[in-house]
C-alpha cells in the first residue's frame, strides 16, 4: 500500500511541476524527471498490478480535460503505445516485473484474477438478501465481533463498499463521486481562465481519477490515500475564487507598473 501511495505521489508531483498549460517535458528540471522515472520504477516493483491503473487513469482523464491539441495527441499516443506494448507484444517477458504488469492486460489467463471472480460470484449470492450490506466497518471484521460477517474477504475498495453498504450504498457512492468528478471537470474546463492554475488543478484531479480506477482492483482508499483525493475536489471547487483573486492581483500589478 505504501509503495502505491508514494508512486502516485511522485506522479502527481511531477505533473504539478511540469505542467504549465501544455505538456512540455523540456520545462521540467532534472529532479522532476528523476521523480517521474522513479515513480514508474516504483510502480513496477510494487508487487501489484493495480498500480498500473494509476498513471493510465490519470493520463486518460488528462486527455479529456486538457483542452489542448498537443496534450491530447501526446496523451493518446502514450496510451496507445502502452496498450500495444503490453497487449500485442511479449517484449520484456524475461523481466518478472514487466511480465506481472502485462498479466493485468490478460485477466482471463491470470489464476489470481479468476479466483477473485469466483469469490465475487459467491459473495453476490449472499448479498442478494442484504441490500444495505453487513454494516460500516464490517467488510473484514478484524477489529469487531459481529453476529455475522462476509466469509469471503473483499479484494478491492469498491467490493468493500458493496459488502458494508449493499447495492444501495454502492450505487449511491458511485453516483456521488461521479457527480463530483463531472462537476470538478466542468469547473476546470469552463470556469478557470488562468492556464497555470487550470493545469495544476487538472493534474491533481486526474491523479484522483487514477486512484478511483485502481479502486476496482485493490483497496487503495485506505489512509492516507484518501487525503489527496478529497483535497483535489476541494481545490477544484475553490478554483474559480482563486482564479478571480489571481486576476485581481495581476491587474493590480499592471496598474502599479504604469
Amino acid at each position: 500500500m505504501r509503495e502505491k501511495f508514494f508512486t502516485n505521489y511522485f506522479i502527481e508531483k511531477t505533473f504539478l511541476e511540469c505542467y504549465d498549460g501544455v505538456t512540455d517535458l523540456d520545462r521540467c528540471g532534472k529532479s522532476q524527471k528523476t521523480a517521474a522515472f522513479a515513480a514508474i520504477y516504483g510502480m513496477g516493483i510494487s508487487g501489484t498490478r493495480a498500480a498500473i491503473a494509476l498513471p493510465i487513469g490519470a493520463l486518460g482523464s488528462f486527455i479529456i480535460l486538457s483542452r489542448n491539441r498537443k496534450a491530447c495527441i501526446t496523451g493518446i499516443s502514450v496510451l496507445a503505445l502502452l496498450f500495444l506494448f503490453f497487449v500485442c507484444t511479449n517484449i520484456g517477458d524475461d523481466n518478472q516485473y514487466i511480465r506481472k504488469m502485462r498479466s493485468a492486460f490478460h485477466p482471463s489467463q491470470d489464476a489470481s484474477y479468476q479466483l477473485r471472480v469466483d469469490n465475487r460470484k459467491k459473495m453476490r449470492e449472499l448479498m442478494i438478501h442484504k441490500p444495505f450490506g453487513y454494516g460500516i466497518g464490517l467488510s473484514k471484521g478484524d477489529r469487531f465481533y459481529p453476529k455475522e460477517r462476509m466469509p469471503y474477504p473483499p479484494d478491492s475498495w469498491l467490493v468493500s463498499v458493496w459488502v458494508e453498504t449493499g447495492i444501495i450504498g454502492l450505487v449511491l457512492y458511485l453516483a456521488v463521486h461521479g457527480v463530483l468528478f463531472a462537476w470538478c471537470g466542468w469547473i476546470l474546463m469552463f470556469k478557470i481562465m488562468n492556464k497555470r492554475l487550470r493545469g495544476l488543478l487538472t493534474a491533481w484531479l486526474c491523479t484522483a481519477a487514477g486512484f478511483y480506477l485502481a479502486a476496482y482492483a485493490n483497496d487503495v482508499m485506505q489512509y492516507p490515500n484518501s487525503i489527496p483525493i478529497y483535497t483535489a475536489f476541494a481545490l477544484c471547487f475553490a478554483g474559480p475564487y482563486i482564479d478571480k483573486r489571481m486576476q485581481q492581483n495581476k491587474e493590480t500589478e499592471l496598474k502599479n507598473e504604469q
